[in-house]
C-alpha cells in the first residue's frame, strides 16, 4: 500500500474476499467511495453498509477483524516495500518478477511484458 489511506480499502477488499463477495459487492464499493464520495469513518459504518446488501452483520464484523484479514493488509505493506512499488498498477508475475508503466515505458509495453513473464514462467516447471 502506497500509504496509510490505502489500508482502510484493503481491508475493505480482504473482508469481501473472505466472505466471497468480491463478485457481488466490488463494484458497489468502488462506486460507493469513488462515484458517490461515500466515506467509511468506522468499522460499524463498513459493517452496516455491507449489511444493507443481506448480508449477516456478524459475519462482517468478524471477517472485519480476523486473523487473516489482517495477515493479507500486512502482507500487502510489505509487498508494497518488496516490489518497490511508487504507482498504480503494478503487475507481479509469479512472485518474482514486477513491473509497471514507468519501468516499461508505457501501460501498452507494460502488457507487453507480463505477456512475456507469463509465457516465461509457464514454461518454468
Amino acid at each position: 500500500m502506497l500509504s496509510d489511506r490505502w489500508v482502510e480499502g484493503a481491508i475493505f477488499y480482504y473482508v469481501l474476499e473472505s466472505l466471497d463477495l468480491l463478485d457481488k459487492l466490488h463494484g458497489p464499493l468502488f462506486n460507493a467511495i469513488h462515484n458517490k464520495n461515500r466515506n467509511f469513518n468506522s468499522e460499524d459504518e463498513f459493517v452496516n453498509w455491507v449489511a444493507n446488501f443481506g448480508i449477516d452483520k456478524d459475519k462482517v464484523a468478524k471477517a472485519f477483524n480476523s486473523f487473516g484479514v489482517k495477515i493479507k493488509v500486512n502482507k500487502s505493506k510489505l509487498n508494497t516495500f518488496k516490489y518497490k512499488m511508487k504507482g498504480v498498477p503494478v503487475i507481479v508475475v509469479n512472485g518474482k518478477y514486477w513491473t509497471d508503466a514507468t519501468r516499461a515505458g508505457s501501460h501498452h509495453e507494460m502488457l507487453k511484458v507480463v505477456d512475456f513473464l507469463i509465457k516465461k514462467e509457464s514454461k518454468v516447471e
